[in-house]
């Protein structure tokens, strides 16, 4: 998901997508791990979701944050 959708979405949305992102991740680790998957481009693409919903909550924290619903 790109960042300009993520900042539309409200904090507790955010959080929930964090959540969700969090478990992706953490199947996609045993997977890879166990060798049943080779996704790795997949564990990727997730680390960096995680990475922009974290940086967007903090924006939120800090007040830059400008479009929340």
């Amino acid at each position: 998901m790109r960042a300009e959708e993520l900042r539309k979405k409200s904090t507790e949305d955010l959080e929930k997508a964090l959540n969700d992102a969090r478990s992706k991740a953490v199947d996609l680790r045993f997977g890879v791990a166990a060798g049943n998957t080779k996704g790795i481009g997949d564990l990727r693409r997730i680390r960096r979701e995680i990475a922009q919903v974290m940086t967007i909550l903090r924006e939120g924290k800090n007040g830059n944050r400008t479009a929340e619903k």
